[in-house]
């Protein structure tokens, strides 16, 4: 059955991929949240949309430098033991991109991983119960 969600988030997948210069490390990243729990990959790629958000707002009232992951939500994040490792990974590897560059990426990340969420819930949704 999950084949089936994998095949209608196809479209979604290549359009989050279009025009990207960092195609590859997202589909990368797209691949492992994947593999995760449909609901936990989705919250964990919210969360580094927050905190890349939280960057650029920073970086457009002056209070941090250009690109870096080095601003106090982030360190707070990869502090935090309940922030998962793939959160983690992800978010240090946004590091070396530009905030505005990075936080479009992620957001294409995280519309794919939302979108994942909602064909899983529905394929559990309409599966036959038995009792």
């Amino acid at each position: 059955m999950r084949s089936n969600v994998r095949d209608a988030l196809q479209p979604v997948l290549q359009e989050a991929l279009q025009g990207h210069e960092e195609a590859d490390w997202m589909l990368r990243v797209i691949t492992t949240g994947l593999d995760r729990d449909p609901v936990d990959a989705a919250s964990d790629a919210e969360a580094v949309l927050a905190l890349l958000d939280a960057r650029c707002s920073r970086i457009a009232a002056g209070t941090i430098a250009f690109n870096g992951s080095a601003f106090p939500e982030a360190r707070a994040a990869l502090a935090d033991p309940g922030f998962s490792y793939w959160a983690k990974s992800a978010l240090q590897e946004t590091a070396g991109m530009g905030a505005d560059q990075a936080r479009a990426s992620w957001a294409a990340v995280c519309r794919v991983l939302q979108v994942n969420c909602q064909l899983a819930f529905e394929e559990v949704r309409s599966a036959p119960h038995t009792a």
